[in-house]
């Protein structure tokens, strides 16, 4: 009598088995690629906010720099007229000064050739910041009393700044929205042309990091001496802005700067 020799199981995995491990996969898959993208959109953000207190660090650099070294010395403009040491008058700038500490590249190089004729010129800088398109500029000529055809270089210092107030501290501790004060244009015993402030406050508003509120002091004050100002009398009135200060929204009130001086 013969036997059928019995056939053995194959082992295997059935359908909802193969079901449920693409079912876990895939959950495993969504959850690395949100995972991924969510640390791509983070370093970007981080990256993207360096970038902007990077930008935000070096303007207050140049801010510092120009107005800690600003000097009584009046200029002649391209039409001849004499304009003042440090002057917001004018309502298409937010400020014009007369600054030291200033290196002309040209010179500079020169003095590295040993056969070159080098030619001194003035270590004293004529400034103009403006404000356009929220966009704060730097302009800067190479001499200090301007011919007609006389070239200022444009230097873009930071994006972003939606108004820019100055005040000025006199040399009685009195702060004022405008330079030269009304007491100095009204006195003619004053000189307006070569007087300078003891320290000038920026209230800058800046689109992502708010309001940022400096006070700089002038060559021979000292920061511990200078008196904070008052917002009082701004705080009860809802008027029109301040003299100094400029929108950066508004063509006719706003302004333009340059690339870095040297």
């Amino acid at each position: 009598m013969v036997f059928a020799r019995p056939v053995p199981m194959q082992s295997g995995f059935t359908l909802i088995e193969v079901l449920i491990a693409i079912t876990i996969t895939a959950i495993l898959g969504v959850g690395a690629v949100m995972t991924l993208d969510q640390g791509i959109k983070s370093k970007d953000y981080v990256e993207k906010r360096s970038l902007l207190l990077s930008e935000l660090q070096k303007s207050q650099r140049i801010l510092e720099q120009d107005l800690s070294q600003i000097v009584t010395r009046s200029v002649r403009s391209e039409y001849g007229d004499r304009q003042y040491a440090i002057s917001n008058l004018d309502a298409l700038n937010l400020m014009e000064f007369t600054r030291t500490g200033w290196r002309d590249p040209e010179t500079f190089l020169a003095s590295l050739l040993p056969e070159a004729e080098v030619k001194l010129k003035s270590n004293l800088q004529r400034v103009v910041y403006e404000l356009e398109d929220d966009i704060l500029y730097r302009r800067y000529w190479s001499v200090l009393d301007r011919a007609p055809d006389s070239e200022a270089k444009r230097q873009r210092i930071l994006a972003g700044v939606k108004e820019l107030e100055l005040r000025f501290l006199d040399t009685e501790s009195k702060w004022s929205d405008q330079w030269p004060t009304l007491v100095m244009l009204d006195d003619e015993t004053l000189d307006g042309f070569r007087a300078v402030p003891k320290a000038i406050e920026i209230r800058l508003g800046h689109q992502t990091f708010g309001e940022i509120r400096r006070i700089i002091p002038l060559a021979g004050w000292d920061l511990a001496t200078i008196a904070e100002p008052s917002y009082e009398a701004e705080e009860e009135s809802e008027g029109a802005p301040a003299s100094g200060t400029q929108s950066g929204t508004s063509q006719a009130d706003e302004a333009n700067s340059p690339e870095e001086s040297p």
